[in-house]
Parts: C-alpha cells; sequence; structure tokens
C-alpha cells in the first residue's frame, strides 16, 4: 500500500532540541536514504510510536530511556545500559539498540587508548556516562569512577582519585554554544599518571579538556568519531547491510574538511589577508579578516592603538576571536599579535587548524601597522617568534602567493586525513 511504502522511506533523528544536530549530515554522507528531524516533546511521543511512521530512527536526549517502554525488542547491550539511541521499524514490531556503545568503543580503539587494567575516571552521570562504563568494563578496566555535581563522589573530591590514567567527560560542560566553559575542580596537571583524555562533546571539535591535554602532549580523543562511528552502525542496522570501517573515516575526513577552520597566524605583513583571501575561493570558503572585523566595530586600528593602547586592543581582538572561533567552515585571518594572549590559543584551538605563515622579515609590509613602527620589526618577531611556534598546527613559507595558497590548502587535508 501507498502508506507501506512511505513508512519505509522514513529515517530520521527524534529528540526534544535538534537544532545544533550533525546526524543529518552524516546520515546523508553515508548515502542511502534521506534523514529528517522529529522535533517532539514528550506528550507527542504515545502518538508518534503508535503510528510507527518510520522504518529507522535514532534517539538522542532526552528520550534514550523513555523510548523502551514503547519497543517490541531491546538488545541485550541497549538493556544493560537502560538506554536506546537506535530503533529500526521491521514490519510493525520496533526493535531498540544502543550504537553509542560500538562509537564510543571505535573511537578508544581508533585513538590507541588502552583502558585494560587502567584506572578510568567518568566525568557526570547523565545518559551517556553508563554506555562508557560498559565499554570500559568490557574493555578490562582495572577501577571506574564516576564523579558528579549532584551525586558523591563530586567533582571537588579529585584530589582522592589523582592517580587515575584516564579521563572521560560526558558532562555537556563545554558543548556549543558555551564553547570554552570547562569543569574548574578538574585540572590536569593534577593527574600525574594520566595517559589519555577522551570527550563526548563533538561541537566545538576539541573542548578545553581535550585542548589541555594536547598542550600537555597527552593522548586525547574528541567526540566526532564516536558520532560518526555510532551513525554508521545504526545505518547498518537501518538497512541490515554491513559497512567497512573506512566508511567511518570517509566521513570523518568529509566532514572535517567542510567544517574545520583554516586560521592563519604570522607577522604583520606576511601576507595573510591576501593568503586567506585566495584560500577562501579556492576551498568555497567565507573569509574573515579579524582586522577588519576589529575596525568595523571599533574604527582605525592606528587610532584606537594611540587613543586606548595596545591592552585594551588586545582585549576587544579576544572578543571579536571569541564570536568567530564558535563558527566553521570559514577561513580566518588573525592580527599578528593573536599570539600574545594564550586565551587566544584555546579559543582558536576548538574548531581550527592554525597554520604559521613566515616570511623573511625584509619582505614583511609594514605601511599602516601601529606596532611594526613602535618596535622595530626584528624585535617583534623575536618576542612572538616562538608564540607562533606554539600556536601552530603547521607552518608555510610565503615566497609567492598562489604557491603558498597551494601548498596550506595541500597540508590542511594532509592534518585532517590524520
Amino acid at each position: 500500500s501507498k502508506n507501506l511504502q512511505k513508512e519505509n522511506e522514513n529515517y530520521g533523528l527524534l529528540g526534544e532540541k535538534l537544532g545544533h544536530s550533525y546526524s543529518k549530515i552524516i546520515h546523508e554522507k553515508i548515502g542511502y536514504y534521506d534523514y529528517q528531524y522529529f522535533e517532539k516533546n514528550e506528550e507527542d511521543l504515545d502518538e508518534f510510536f503508535e503510528k510507527k511512521d518510520f522504518k529507522g530512527i535514532n534517539v538522542t536526549i532526552p528520550y534514550k530511556k523513555t523510548v523502551i517502554k514503547y519497543l517490541d525488542y531491546v538488545s541485550d547491550k541497549a538493556k544493560k545500559i537502560g538506554a536506546v539511541n537506535t530503533i529500526v521499524n521491521k514490519n510493525g514490531k520496533l526493535y531498540g539498540y544502543n550504537t553509542d556503545y560500538f562509537g564510543f568503543f571505535f573511537n578508544l580503539n581508533k585513538n590507541k587508548i588502552d583502558v585494560k587494567d587502567k584506572k578510568c575516571l567518568i566525568l557526570g552521570k547523565g545518559a551517556s556516562s553508563k554506555t562508557v562504563e560498559e565499554v570500559l568494563k568490557d574493555m578490562g578496566a582495572k577501577e571506574i569512577v564516576f564523579l558528579s555535581r549532584r551525586f558523591k563522589p563530586y567533582f571537588k573530591d579529585e584530589k582522592d582519585y589523582r592517580d587515575f590514567e584516564i579521563i572521560i567527560n560526558t558532562t555537556p560542560v563545554g558543548m556549543y554554544p558555551k564553547n570554552g566553559e570547562f569543569l574548574k575542580d578538574i585540572k590536569l596537571d593534577n593527574f600525574k599518571n594520566l595517559e589519555a583524555v577522551v570527550d563526548l562533546i563533538y561541537n566545538p571539535n576539541m573542548t578545553r579538556i581535550l585542548i589541555d591535554g594536547k598542550l600537555k602532549n597527552i593522548n586525547y580523543a574528541c567526540g566526532i568519531d564516536m558520532l560518526i562511528a555510532q551513525a554508521v552502525k545504526a545505518s547498518e542496522l537501518f538497512l541490515d547491510k554491513k559497512f567497512d570501517d573506512s566508511m567511518i573515516k570517509r566521513i570523518s575526513d568529509s566532514l572535517m574538511k567542510d567544517q574545520i577552520n583554516l586560521a592563519l597566524i604570522g607577522m604583520p605583513g606576511s601576507g595573510k589577508t591576501s593568503l586567506g583571501k585566495i584560500l577562501a575561493k579556492n576551498l568555497n570558503r567565507k573569509f574573515i579578516d579579524l582586522d577588519l572585523e576589529f575596525e568595523k566595530k571599533y574604527g582605525n586600528i592606528e587610532e584606537f592603538f594611540k587613543n586606548y593602547g595596545e591592552d585594551e586592543f588586545r582585549d576587544k581582538e579576544s572578543q571579536i576571536l571569541k564570536d568567530f572561533s564558535k563558527k566553521i567552515g570559514l577561513v580566518i585571518s588573525c592580527g599578528g599579535g593573536i599570539v600574545e594572549k594564550e586565551e587566544n590559543y584555546y579559543r582558536l584551538k576548538e574548531n581550527s587548524l592554525i597554520v604559521n605563515v613566515k616570511r623573511d622579515l625584509e619582505k614583511l609590509e609594514v605601511d599602516g601597522r601601529p606596532l611594526s613602527k613602535k618596535y622595530k620589526i626584528t624585535d617583534l618577531y623575536n618576542k612572538r617568534k616562538n608564540l607562533y611556534d606554539e600556536f601552530k598546527d603547521f607552518e608555510v613559507e610565503n615566497n609567492n602567493l598562489k604557491t603558498c595558497a597551494k601548498k596550506i590548502e595541500e597540508k590542511f587535508y594532509e592534518n585532517i586525513s590524520n
């Protein structure tokens, strides 16, 4: 019947608020069906599940537990975890699974995080923490402790667990749009045996805790691979089909290529703006020049320097960066002094790969640049050289704009595909 035909074509995500979900993008990159969002209030669920007008759906917060009562069958894993995030309609019977389990398992393996015989600290006690616990148990973790805001032991009791080796954040702290927020009690410096840090958040790409891990050369895993891996596993259940794990990498590369910002840092006059324009055109992206954004808001930079001084300029510059670093898919040209504030690194790293544009000092354009006049260019370079090195993901030499832009593009894709 026509109705059955329609029912069999519906795939999507059920949740309360889905504005910032990446699921549609990911499922459509898998490529076998259209994927829609079913935004429902709790009182609409009875009717939704009575109609069963779908072939397969994913379920997100706050309904991963609520949906269980509507199901005819629940997999052992989902039962154990007490949460379902994938439902398949097989001839009117509803089957529930938990593919987050597979997603988290995959993410640990991909990032070579070995939890066997390790002490693991889970931050948060919400629905996802149970999935994480099940995976850790199955992988042979030695000890698993939850720290949370509402139940003992609390976050502030972290001092009793400082010998733990793995930390996993399952809280929403630091998630878009509250980028940059972090659990103030959890300082990685205090964990002397720390080997790896994992975050389930995928927007932003890197949360504060992960950036701290990276800075300490501790192994880390972002949430995006878990999200993609669980979606691919859900799709296998929807279609009763097996995909190769290379599918996860293909989607991850493709998503990162679309979304990760490319941020250009380097000395004033090194060509960041010109390169940024070329790259934005080549990559079909929006170009943001932070100096220009500053001038739109506060007028001429030289004048501003004269009237308010460098510190005030740096504060305003950071604020502008904070707004743009939350966005995705941009090419961002940063002012030469962006590296002088450590907090700017955390902002850039959330969603950007950072390229240091180098150029011979005698070739730098210094007209109209307040600091280049104030300090001799060599002194300015010596003051910032190490900071550029600390900020960068990679560097390029700018001797020719076209060649340099091509090189940046190549390195950008190389870095994304790691």
